[in-house]
Parts: structure tokens; sequence; C-alpha cells
């Protein structure tokens, strides 16, 4: 007789959730019914960086969830700079740089381009 397949991992699957919801693009009629959930998506988000391997499960997420999207011009650009933006508030420059190494080359360059174009006017000298 067959055995069960183990218990799923809830945490790992909550985590995983949560990250993929994160790295989703709001949905603001959603944003009106849960009005925190976001937040906390994005703070676990953060949260997870200084782990190496609980960074590359997002990092996994992230990439299974947006590689398409990042490559869609400006609102791939977008994207990538909300989610750089959470990798760059938990202070760990590793996961900074991890993060532009995997994710920048899945950008549309031109878009990239115009958007450093138009956002280095606003930059402090």
């Amino acid at each position: 007789m067959r055995e069960p397949p183990p218990p799923p991992d809830s945490a790992k699957n909550e985590l995983i959730g949560a990250l993929k919801a994160a790295s989703e693009l709001p949905d603001p009629a959603s944003e009106r019914r849960i009005p925190n959930s976001q937040d906390e998506n994005r703070e676990l988000f953060i949260r997870v960086m200084p782990d190496p391997v609980l960074r590359q499960i997002a990092f996994n997420v992230v990439e299974r969830n947006c590689r398409k999207q990042f490559a869609q011009g400006a609102d791939g650009v977008q994207l990538y700079v909300r989610l750089l933006t959470y990798v760059r508030l938990a202070n760990v420059p590793e996961a900074v740089d991890e993060f532009e190494r995997q994710f920048g080359p899945m950008l549309d360059q031109q878009a990239l381009h115009e958007w450093k174009t138009i956002t280095g006017r606003f930059k402090q000298p």
C-alpha cells in the first residue's frame, strides 16, 4: 500500500504565496477589499532579503512571475524599480547586486535607458 505524500511545507508555501503576491502589480479593486495585503507582502519580501536561502526563493518567485512583465517596456521598468526599491530597503548590498544582475538583463533596454535619462534629470549633483 502506498503511503500518502508528505504534507506540504506550509510555512514555505505561505512564504512563496506571499512573495508571489508582493511581486505582482497591485489590483486597485482588491486593495479596497483587503487594505493592507500589499503592505504585508512588501514587508515580507524586504524581511527575507538578509537570508540567502529565503532571498533565492523570493528571487525565484519574482523570476517566475515577472519575467515577461520585465520585458514590457516602461511598465516592466516600473515593476523592476519598485521591486528593486524593496530590496534596497532591506539594506543588504549583496541582495541588491544579485537582484540587479539577475533581473536587469530581462528589461527592455531601450525603456531602461529612457527611464535613466528621465530620472537622471531629478537627481541631486
